[in-house]
C-alpha cells in the first residue's frame, strides 16, 4: 500500500493496520505498558506504548508544539553505514503534555512524493534509559510501525531523541525521506498533532564514493497536506 506523506502524521503514535491510516473516522488505541526510561527532570525519556485519543480525520495541529530534525545528511550512500541525525520536540506553550507520542517513518518515494519502499531501509533509535540502539518497524504490517514511544513535554521544554538511518546497498538510487510527529488526547479524548518534522534526502548508488560532509536541516510541516 502507498500513502502520501501529508498523510502520515495520521499513524503517529497509533496502534492500527496500515490500511485503516485513510480511514475516518478512527479510533487510536494503545497498550499502556511499563516505562523505558526513567531519566530524571530535564532529561528526554521514553515509555513503550502510544496514545490512545480518537481521530475523526480533522487532524487538528497545536502550533505550540512542534517536531524537527537536525543532522540529516542530504545524501547518503546505498550500503554506506548508518547516518545519525536527531528528533527534536519543543514545546513553546505553556501547557504541560503528559503524554506524547513519537513516531518516525523513513522511506523511499516516487516522483508524487509517495512513500513507496520501506525494504532497503533501517531506521534506529538510541533508548534514552540504557544507551542501546533499537529498530524502529517500517512494514506495513507492523502494528507498531514507526513507533518509537512516548514522553513528557513540559511548558518551554526542549528535547532531543538520537537516530541513525541507513540504506542497505541493494537500494535503487532516487529521493527519500524522513517524518516524524508526535501525538497527544486532549482534555476530551480527541487527537492532537504536533507540528510534523518533515526532511528529504538522496539516495546514491552503492558504488558512488565518499561524499563531501554537509547536512541538511529539518523543517517542520504547516500541514499543508
Amino acid at each position: 500500500m502507498k500513502f502520501r506523506r501529508c498523510l502520515a502524521f495520521s499513524a503517529v503514535a497509533v496502534t492500527i493496520a496500515p490500511a485503516v491510516l485513510l480511514a475516518a473516522p478512527v479510533a487510536y488505541a494503545t497498550q499502556d505498558s511499563a516505562a523505558v526510561s526513567a531519566a530524571g527532570p530535564g532529561s528526554p525519556s521514553l515509555s513503550r506504548g502510544g496514545v490512545s485519543c480518537g481521530d475523526d480525520g480533522t487532524h487538528p495541529f497545536d502550533d505550540n508544539l512542534r517536531t524537527t530534525f537536525s543532522g540529516l545528511p542530504t545524501k547518503i550512500v546505498a550500503g554506506g553505514g548508518f547516518q545519525a541525525f536527531r528528533l527534536n520536540v519543543a514545546n513553546t506553550g505553556d501547557r504541560v503534555h503528559q503524554r506524547v507520542g513519537l513516531d518516525v517513518f523513513a522511506s523511499q518515494v516516487d516522483d508524487e512524493n509517495i512513500f513507496t519502499d520501506f525494504t532497503h531501509v533501517t531506521l534506529q533509535f538510541r533508548d534514552p534509559a540504557t544507551g542501546r540502539w533499537t529498530g524502529v518497524p517500517l512494514d506495513e504490517s507492523d502494528e507498531n510501525r514507526g513507533r518509537l514511544g512516548r514522553t513528557r513535554v513540559g511548558p518551554g521544554a526542549s528535547l532531543s531523541f538520537e537516530l541513525r538511518v541507513a540504506m542497505d546497498a541493494e537500494a535503487p538510487a532516487g529521493d527519500a525521506s524522513v517524518l516524524g510527529t508526535g501525538v497527544y488526547a486532549d482534555g476530551g479524548g480527541d487527537c492532537v498533532y504536533a507540528r510534523e518534522a518533515y526532511q528529504a534526502f538522496k539516495v546514491l548508488k552503492a558504488d558512488s564514493g565518499p561524499l563531501e560532509p554537509g547536512t541538511g536541516t529539518g523543517r517542520a510541516r504547516e500541514g499543508d497536506c
